[in-house]
């Protein structure tokens, strides 16, 4: 591109055709044929005319062209977060309600990262997200969705469950029971997969929580609950912190709510 007399919006116009709105300093380069240190000074200056607006270092949104208010995104929020916290995949809530588990809508994106989450709650561009940290080998069970071009992980109906399962301070108890429920229900129940998937969760304390709400919403299933029984964790574990767990529960080393609600 011809660097002479270029105004902002052209240069805004150039990006956008290249981008997916979302621009790093490597995109300003490669786009407009100029050195970094000259990249860096140009989304400096967009971004004080109020062409881009900064998300993080290094990291920049187009404002919309026809918008007057640069306050406004278009951005979809999986994307945003696939740019600022990856790797990782929306998972929690975020998926649930993807894959219909769910009627409840939510606002907040919940996201899993493998970046130390120093703040649980973020709001970026308008969005609103949740964070929770996981190690490296729980980013398994996951299904690439495309939107607007850009490949975003979702964690897949199975995985979704044992999420739910596996982060007791988010969840209460009933929320467990209500989730395996509707997963138990749906036509995107296959135990083969949930099976494969629960033999690789590094976490022995979620078997406790599956095999138990297992017995609990589906005593038939009795490969996975014995599975789960032979993999438990030692100890005394709660099904959730978000509930009172004043009931113990020998079998499965763990402590529930005085009744569970089946669904």
């Amino acid at each position: 591109m011809n660097k002479e007399r270029i105004s902002s919006r052209q240069k805004v116009q150039a990006i956008l055709a290249r981008t997916n709105g979302l621009v790093k300093i490597d995109d300003v380069q490669e786009i407009l044929g100029v050195s970094r240190k000259k990249a860096s000074h140009i989304l400096w200056r967009l971004a004080k005319q109020g062409w881009i607006r900064k998300l993080k270092n290094g990291l920049y949104r187009i404002v919309p062209l026809e918008s007057s208010d640069t306050s406004l995104t278009d951005e979809n929020p999986w994307i945003v977060a696939n740019e600022l916290f990856s790797p990782c995949y929306m998972g929690g809530w975020t998926a649930a309600n993807f894959w219909g588990l769910t009627d409840q809508l939510f606002l907040k994106t919940w996201v899993m990262t493998t970046l130390p989450v120093h703040k649980k709650e973020k709001s970026i561009a308008q969005h609103d997200y949740i964070l929770r940290q996981v190690k490296p080998t729980y980013l398994f069970g996951l299904k690439i969705e495309w939107i607007e071009n850009n490949k975003v992980l979702v964690s897949d109906p199975h995985k979704t469950v044992l999420d739910f399962l596996s982060f007791p301070n988010d969840y209460t108890a009933q929320t467990m029971v209500e989730m395996l429920a509707s997963y138990l229900k749906s036509e995107l129940k296959n135990m083969d997969v949930l099976t494969r998937y629960a033999q690789k969760i590094p976490n022995r304390t979620t078997l406790k929580r599956l095999g138990f709400l297992l017995e609990l919403l589906a005593p038939n299933e009795k490969i996975l609950i014995e599975y789960c029984h032979n993999n438990i964790s030692k100890g005394y574990s709660s099904l959730s912190t978000q509930s009172p767990c004043t009931k113990t529960i020998g079998r499965w080393n763990l402590r529930v709510p005085e009744r569970l609600k089946e669904h």
